[in-house]
């Protein structure tokens, strides 16, 4: 590409009017002039004065003289801001070309999908057009099912008392047909979202991997994935969380708390800690959101790659936090996107794999 040519093309992406295939080749000429190590050419000095002096208004040309010191300090300057400049247009390049191509290997958002596993084994799968799955309760079976969202999926439940129960993609949810005894029990892997329906006589109890949390009609949400801390967030109500016995079997009141709305439990699988969020911070995803409050690179991958059912390649992540919400029914490479902006990162997607250039 001629010095004319480039000088056109920068001239188009400034003005934000190059087409994918022109990104493509402003790209291809830049990673070509990194491969190049030009001598410097000698610094037109005199050149330089008369533009510096050219914008400069009322001054006395005579009080000042460009001494060499100067000189040497106004090229490094200008060759600093060339620099910057150059490495401006090349990261915008290549978000921009790489987003060309995320665009073209796109994968869409998250859908309602889910499988039923009956206690005799059989696995049902459940309409993805019908959101909502409703268990009938049916007296004297005793019998417990489960139901399974999968990495990109989730759905709703609503449990033989009226419960209604919002999975979150990889997650499960065991249940028994009917509600027989002194409580109603069920339990979680995963992320679920729980409106309880009240029963005094009978607390809602949702087991989890290391704990316990009781209800008598409320609405909170609980986060029990794989190697993470076991979250649950109070929207509304009060509820009981509680380490399970058999990893504790000496009873502490630092092995209990209870949970006023606005508040979260922390289980990091010996003790319990207390604090105040933002419900919606955790359970925007309920309501079709990523809400982001100063959450790190490695935590917003993490949903990203549950929700759009890919892996991502999290090798030296940089220390990187994020702020806002962005919708979840966005495709993948409109969600990427967003999160570049005003980052020095970019993403490329990959199959189903996200690779991150640094």
């Amino acid at each position: 590409m001629t010095p004319q040519e480039a000088s056109e093309l920068l001239e188009k992406f400034n003005q934000g009017k190059c087409s994918p295939e022109e990104l493509a080749l402003l790209n291809s000429w830049y990673n070509h002039l990194e491969g190049f190590a030009p001598q410097p050419a000698p610094v037109p000095y005199n050149i330089i004065e008369k533009k510096i002096w050219s914008r400069v208004n009322g001054t006395d040309r005579k009080t000042f003289k460009l001494k060499t010191v100067h000189k040497w300090a106004c090229a490094a300057a200008i060759a600093g801001i060339l620099a910057t400049s150059a490495i401006y247009f090349i990261q915008k390049i290549n978000q921009s070309s790489t987003y060309a191509y995320n665009k073209a290997h796109d994968i869409p958002a998250g859908s309602n999908q889910a499988i039923l596993t009956l206690a005799n084994g059989k696995q049902i799968p459940l309409d993805s057009n019908q959101k909502v799955y409703t268990v009938i309760s049916t007296p004297g079976i005793s019998s417990t099912n489960t139901i399974t969202t999968p990495n990109g999926g989730q759905y709703q439940v609503i449990l033989p008392d009226g419960t209604k129960v919002y999975l979150n993609a990889a997650s499960s949810l065991k249940y028994p047909v009917t509600f027989n005894g002194a409580e109603r029990r069920v339990t979680l892997t995963g992320e679920g979202y729980f409106e309880v329906t009240k029963d005094a006589k009978h607390p809602f109890v949702v087991a989890t991997l290391g704990q316990t949390v009781k209800v008598l009609g409320t609405h909170f949400g609980v986060s029990s994935y794989p190697n993470e801390p076991v979250r649950t967030t109070l929207a509304e109500g009060s509820v009981q969380v509680s380490l399970s016995a058999p990893l504790h079997p000496v009873t502490s009141r630092d092995l209990t708390t209870v949970l006023i709305p606005g508040q979260q439990a922390i289980n990091n699988g010996s003790s319990l800690e207390k604090i105040q969020v933002n419900p919606s911070d955790y359970l925007g995803w309920k309501d079709g959101l990523f809400i982001f409050n100063h959450t790190p690179l490695n935590n917003v991958l993490q949903q990203i790659a549950r929700w759009y059912n890919v892996q991502v390649d999290d090798t030296g992540l940089p220390a990187i936090y994020f702020d806002g919400e962005i919708s979840r029914n966005l495709p993948l490479s409109e969600l990427l996107k967003a999160i570049e902006l005003n980052n020095h990162i970019i993403f490329k997607i990959e199959g189903r794999r996200i690779s991150i250039q640094k």
